[in-house]
């Protein structure tokens, strides 16, 4: 063989080499969502990249049949693992550390519905969700409860005594503004909006 045509084995092994690498480093890898219902399951699926925004898709169980309810696939998603398992149900206002997944019951109707992230669409590549409310034995998704949890700083917080959302978004570090919802007929009703503004330090 040829020096040439040797250079050229070469370069191709090297290169199907680090191609198969890289393939490898982003293989998908699945962990499971934390116990957050007796009835239903999930797990978030990502390319395992190293990154800290994965693209990844989070799935919604019905723990009896196996079923799937809900598929969710996202360019961006970020989360930590803790003991092998992803934690549900963490919310940090304006938009800190978030859950991929919260089930908490939105629309006070005394069930439990399902916010779960889509990316990093809210404010300043913030964490985004999608919500869907509990209807029959599943999901239906709200578009209302989402614009929430996409137009403003994370997803919202929620009172469930005072049956009252919040939401938080800001505009640089010393202009934040509050919003206050209650809940009509399954969807948020706009009560107050309260704008704050702070001396730099």
């Amino acid at each position: 063989m040829s020096w040439r045509k040797y250079g050229a084995v070469a370069a191709l092994s090297v290169a199907s080499l680090l191609a198969g690498r890289a393939t490898a480093l982003a293989a998908p890898r699945e962990y499971p969502i934390g116990h957050f219902s007796d009835e239903f399951r999930a797990t978030v699926t990502v390319e395992d990249t190293g990154e800290v925004f994965r693209p990844g898709a989070i799935s919604v169980f019905e723990r009896r049949t196996g079923r799937r309810l809900l598929r969710i696939t996202s360019s961006e998603l970020a989360f930590e693992v803790e003991g092998g398992e992803v934690r549900p149900d963490l919310q940090a206002l304006p938009s800190g550390r978030q859950s991929v997944l919260v089930y908490e019951d939105f629309d006070f109707d005394g069930r439990a519905d399902l916010a779960i992230m889509d990316g990093q669409k809210s404010c300043y590549h913030g964490p985004s969700f999608q919500v869907f409310l509990r209807r029959g034995q599943g999901f239906r998704k709200s578009a209302a409860f989402t614009r929430l949890a996409q137009r403003y700083c994370g997803m919202f917080a929620v009172d469930s005594q005072a049956k009252r959302l919040f939401t938080v978004t800001k505009s640089g570090c010393c202009s934040h503004q509050r919003t206050t919802y209650d809940v009509v007929r399954h969807a948020p009703r706009l009560l107050a909006t309260v704008k704050e503004s702070f001396e730099p330090q």
